[in-house]
């Protein structure tokens, strides 16, 4: 029995525009973004007694732009939010409180009391409006799911349909129905979600600690609103492997393993280390990388992960 784990480079191999950069691209013309305004400013956020929500979705689009930008300003134009996922980790949130103006009394004294109010309810803006960023997200896979349904048998890759087998399990990181719709695949667990399922999208970063940033006694309140924007954009590795049990438990018999389109991210070592640690009988790994420069390093990360077995390179047309 083979195991087949597909990546983010599966969904690019069907010309399906599935990098991050291709969101920040979608969110730009969509709502209409100035990326030429660099200034990093919350729009309006509120609900009324019947918690309906008001936002302007053009607003907070071109703030969320703006702010992942602001976290990746070391990545080239063409190729922003390439690294979308570990720039969460970075988003400076303490900008928007430069925007608060600071209270004083009648003789001009410094009022820290008041203050402090102004920047926590300003901070909790921010995290009563964070999911509007994952319904960005949201939006943008389903646009994608929309242009794999209108999808005919041409598109379909034939160094892929030679290897795929009905009784082969499928684990793929990708949220779109490709290998349903393209090749009628059924055992396919899609770890982080399925657009077409209607669950929830599962993406963050790992937890390499919330940094330590410098503050003031009155803006206590708000960073720690901040911290817990952080903390719930980690992605919970051992509770989406506890949700796919069933999954996990059905692939012990696999003897050979075929990887495509993956990056090795160090947020999604944990799924490989269970893959290894369950699937003992385990003799062959086929291993197809983007660059052939990078089969040495990723052949030594599957060894870091637990990988016993034979590793050979899965060359495609």
């Amino acid at each position: 029995m083979k195991l087949f784990i597909f990546g983010n480079g599966f969904d690019r191999a069907h010309n399906l525009p599935t990098k991050y950069c291709q969101f920040r691209e979608w969110l730009i013309k969509k709502y209409d973004v100035c990326v030429e305004d660099e200034e990093i400013d919350l729009p309006d956020y509120r609900t009324n007694y019947k918690d309906l929500e008001g936002y302007d979705e053009k607003q907070f689009a071109n703030f969320f732009v703006h702010l992942i930008d602001d976290a990746d300003s070391n990545s080239e134009i063409e190729d922003k939010w390439c690294c979308f996922e570990e720039d969460l980790a970075k988003l400076r949130w303490e900008l928007i409180l430069d925007s608060v103006e600071y209270e004083y009394d009648d003789e001009n004294d410094f009022e820290p009391w008041k203050t402090e109010n102004k920047l926590s309810i300003k901070a909790q803006t921010c995290g009563d409006s964070n999911h509007i960023l994952r319904t960005y997200f949201r939006e943008w896979i389903t646009y994608i799911n929309e242009l794999i349904n209108e999808m005919g048998d041409d598109s379909k890759k034939p160094f892929f349909e030679k290897v795929f087998g009905d009784s082969d399990k499928y684990l793929t990181f990708n949220y779109t129905n490709t290998l349903e719709q393209l090749y009628k695949i059924k055992n396919v667990c899609h770890i982080h979600g399925s657009i077409a399922k209607w669950e929830e999208l599962i993406f963050g970063h790992c937890d390499p600690g919330y940094p330590q940033k410098d503050f003031k006694e009155y803006e206590y309140n708000a960073y720690e609103i901040f911290e817990r924007i952080y903390k719930g954009y980690i992605k919970d590795t051992k509770k989406q492997i506890e949700r796919n049990l069933e999954f996990f438990n059905s692939i012990n018999g696999v003897d050979e393993i075929y990887l495509f389109g993956l990056s090795f991210g160090d947020v999604d070592a944990p799924y490989f280390r269970h893959v290894f640690k369950i699937c003992q009988q385990l003799k062959t790994i086929n291993l197809n990388v983007f660059e052939a420069g990078q089969y040495d390093s990723i052949m030594t990360k599957l060894k870091e992960y637990g990988a016993k077995c034979d590793i050979k390179k899965w060359i495609v047309e």
